[in-house]
């Protein structure tokens, strides 16, 4: 007798749909060796078959596709090969069609590997989208993620009468702090950067290794204002981590100030007692915190689950369409909100797209994407950090929740929306706003909002959510296989 497997179970199953393959490059990063081949910092995933699939077997095998009504209500025309504007007319409803037919269109180039693709907004008059062709569901998915950067990108331009790129999602901003915070995903680690330009730290991340993180303490702020300077040690601290060292920190971090209590209570130091006391249920609660956010995603991946599998029984199209995407979307909007510190989490305890792990097998973006941390390279090795400053970071988590909004917004179905606005109200509320804005938009006109911000947020609000960076160098990370000061 064959045994049924239900692949969707398996371990790792998610990432075949993740985001990670998925997403946009943004800004027209061209790879990091400079020919034009985009490093994601691991092998792609090439499927040999189509997973199999639970629910009720149908009647009868339905197309690959739904036809396409021939007396479709605006048909997309995007001047791209009929194939992707095909895509548009069958999954996306009347209004987002409206939407993508009444501004200027990018380039869009297709190619035949699967789960790929990249938006480039530099490039060209309107941008230009490179994304997988004749991969079945992912050709969807993918295609439509990517034109919610275009669109980020293009009502922006026009609806502040600049050509400054991106500008659309600066409206999410404040909403993303807000449902972030609410749900515990966004985490004050204030405690976390005191203690080490207060304190530092030193230790090995395998006791059997040759790898060393030492972060030395900074000493005095000088001439220097101290928010600033603050700032700046973060931002050469983080510049130097690998994927995995930003937890391995906080944990070592537990232990240190715990044994430096016991210490102080031997010693019967009032003052030192006091003193570590107080840093140890800092960094206690910091930890206890990290913990709680990772339950707390378990439960989000589980209701998505249960909501992606309910869909796939309804809709015997669901994995044809833009749909099939949708649990991935929204792990990686968990994994923005996060700013990758759970990915960091799974790469500390090697449980990275493995049984164990939470956002690798959800939707995400990868070690590094979300956050001002080295990226992994091809040969696993971390050479280099994606982003230099904080705010940067910040732009690849607007622009990344934008585009898995737009998702949302323009399918037919409306329980994941529905979820989703329950989930991140706030967020829900200012990308609909914003999206709406573009709706309403009369070509000719323009807003004229100042360049650099958006409808709802004042320039000071605006960098109140983002952090400015650069400094002295106060981390160095030994690797003695190489003999270097990296």
């Amino acid at each position: 007798m064959r045994k049924c497997v239900s692949l969707e179970d398996e371990p790792g199953f998610q990432q075949i749909y993740s985001p990670i393959l998925t997403q946009a490059i943004d800004r027209g990063l061209k790879g990091h060796s400079g020919t034009g081949v985009v490093d994601w910092g691991y092998d792609l995933v090439i499927p040999g078959t189509t997973p199999t699939k639970g629910g009720p077997k149908p009647t009868k095998k339905p197309p690959r596709e739904p036809s396409i009504p021939p007396h479709l209500a605006d048909p997309v025309i995007t001047g791209a090969p009929t194939h992707f504007d095909n895509i548009f007319n069958r999954y996306i409803t009347r209004v987002a069609r409206q939407l993508i037919n009444k501004f200027p269109k990018p380039t869009i180039k297709g190619f035949n590997s699967p789960h790929v693709g990249t938006h480039n907004a530099f490039k060209g008059d309107w941008g230009h989208i490179e994304t997988t062709k004749g991969w079945g569901g992912t050709d969807s998915s993918t295609l439509i993620h990517e034109y919610g950067h275009a669109l980020d990108n293009i009502i922006g331009q026009f609806l502040t009468g600049t050509d400054e790129k991106m500008q659309s999602s600066l409206q999410l901003l404040k909403a993303m702090e807000i449902d972030g915070k609410k749900l515990g995903l966004i985490l004050d680690d204030s405690i976390y950067w005191s203690y080490l330009r207060e304190k530092g730290i030193s230790f090995r991340p395998d006791p059997r290794g040759k790898r060393k993180i030492t972060i030395t303490p900074m000493v005095t702020y000088g001439n220097f204002n101290k928010p600033l300077y603050d700032a700046r040690f973060r931002q050469r601290t983080e510049n130097k981590m690998h994927g995995g060292d930003h937890w391995l920190i906080m944990a070592e971090m537990l232990r240190v100030t715990k044994e430096d209590m016991n210490k102080a209570n031997l010693s019967k130091d009032p003052v030192q007692m006091l003193r570590t006391k107080k840093w140890h249920d800092a960094v206690a609660k910091l930890y206890d915190a990290h913990i709680a956010r990772i339950e707390k995603i378990k439960q989000i991946k589980e209701e998505a689950r249960k909501l992606h599998r309910k869909l796939q029984k309804e809709n015997p199209y669901h994995e044809a369409s833009g749909d099939a995407g949708m649990f991935s979307h929204l792990g990686d909007i968990i994994d923005a909100l996060t700013g990758g510190e759970v990915v960091d989490w799974e790469k500390a305890n090697n449980v990275y797209s493995k049984k164990g792990g939470i956002v690798s097998t959800f939707g995400h973006h990868g070690s590094g994407y979300y956050s001002m941390r080295r990226e992994q390279n091809y040969n696993g090795s971390y050479t280099h950090a994606r982003h230099y400053r904080m705010e940067n970071a910040m732009g690849s988590r607007r622009k990344e929740i934008w585009a898995q909004m737009f998702t949302f917004w323009s399918s037919h179905d409306e329980q994941f929306q529905n979820y989703i606005a329950k989930l991140l109200p706030n967020i829900h509320r200012d990308f609909t706003k914003a999206i709406n804005r573009g709706v309403k938009f009369k070509m000719g006109s323009s807003i004229n909002l100042n360049r650099s911000q958006s409808p709802d947020l004042s320039q000071a609000e605006i960098e109140s959510l983002i952090d400015r960076s650069a400094t002295p160098d106060n981390i160095k990370i030994v690797d003695n296989r190489m003999g270097n000061s990296v």
